[in-house]
């Protein structure tokens, strides 16, 4: 199964802190096609804060998808969580150009997709392209 890295602001919740449209149908479409690990500043170890930090934006059933991401670890830039060796998606509104140089030298670019919310249906296309690539 192939992992996919997930950030939360700018990716399932728009910068106005509301959940993106299609977010839920999206969330449970990963969580069941891949292995999920969350990279994001809300959880550096303990998946439970980013699930607690998402508490008042979903339903049950998508607390309950949200809860079988995995946690990642990482200090200074999200790639250090980010196992190279395995085949992966990164979803990211806004990595850093030090963390593109990283996966340019991993000859991993290809696998940073990134999220522009301002898009209306970017989550629909989103998935349209995950389940086609």
């Amino acid at each position: 199964m192939k992992n996919l890295y997930l950030d939360i602001d700018g990716v399932i919740l728009t910068r106005q802190g509301k959940p993106a449209l299609h977010a839920e149908e999206f969330i449970e479409y990963i969580t069941t096609h891949f292995q999920v690990f969350w990279l994001t500043t809300h959880c550096k170890g303990n998946p439970k804060t980013a699930v607690k930090y998402l508490t008042k934006h979903f339903g049950s059933q998508t607390l309950e998808n949200l809860s079988k991401i995995q946690p990642t670890v990482w200090e200074t830039l999200k790639t250090e969580a980010i196992d190279f060796q395995s085949d992966f998606f990164w979803l990211e509104d806004q990595p850093f150009s030090s963390e593109i140089k990283i996966l340019e030298l991993h000859s991993a670019l290809p696998n940073l997709i990134n999220v522009d919310l301002q898009h209306i249906n970017e989550l629909q296309h989103l998935k349209f392209n995950l389940k086609n690539g």
